[in-house]
Formats: C-alpha cells, structure tokens, sequence
C-alpha cells in the first residue's frame, strides 16, 4: 500500500499558481517537497479545484521538472557533498519519475465538500502527497 501524508504547505519556498474566475477561486499550491532527505519524494500528487486540469497537470509536471534541474544544480555546486556521495545523488535525481495525477475527490464535488470539512481552515491551503 501507500503511505499518505498530509502536510500544511510551508517549509521549503511554496510555488503559487494563482487562478482568478468570477467564483473567487482559491489560491492553488503545490508544495516543493523532495531537497529535504537527500530528494526523499518519488511522486508529486497536485491539487487543483479548477476546470483548467489538463493545463494544471502540465503546469505541475513542470515544476517538478524545474525542481529536479534545481536540486541537481545544488547538488553540482555544493562543497559540503563527498565526490562519492555527489554522483550517486546526482544519479538518484536523474532517475526519479515525476508523476502528476489528479485525486478523484476533485471529480467529485460531494467527496471535495466532505474532505474539505475534515481541514480546521478552508483558508489554508493544502497538498497531498504520496510515497511510495
């Protein structure tokens, strides 16, 4: 099975993709996980309560890219790395799969509602995601 976590964003610098419609939608985010525990994510699972999902998913699956090229920029410049160490990691973030998918509760507006009453703050803004 799947380990599910649920975490309040913060922590590493948060992307926003902010979408604006006459329904006041909410600001949607995709948490930056993964340059904590040496790259410790293998799956970016995104949020998004918006019609635009096709585009949404693109959107994700590039920052996930750009998180990648970002982590393995560190990784190439850092002096604190063992040479050893620096390959392998190097290697490891290569060869991650960055897969986006979309969580059937935003199909399904009863299940969103029922979820959405379990957050103390509908304010806030949330992500899920999975290990595996």
């Amino acid at each position: 099975g799947k380990l599910k976590q649920r975490k309040q964003l913060g922590g590493l610098e948060t992307l926003r993709i902010l979408y604006t419609g006459e329904y006041g939608r909410s600001l949607q985010c995709i948490n930056r996980v993964g340059m904590v525990d040496k790259l410790g994510f293998t799956s970016l699972l995104e949020k998004f309560w918006t019609p635009q999902l096709q585009e949404n998913m693109e959107y994700a699956r590039k920052i996930g890219e750009s998180m990648r090229r970002e982590y393995i920029d560190v990784l190439l410049k850092s002096d604190v790395i063992d040479e050893v160490d620096r390959s392998a990691l190097i290697d490891k973030a290569e060869r991650i799969r960055i897969r986006v998918a979309v969580p059937e509760a935003s199909r399904d507006p009863k299940s969103l509602l029922e979820e959405l009453d379990m957050f103390v703050s509908d304010d806030l803004p949330w992500a899920t995601f999975f290990t595996s």
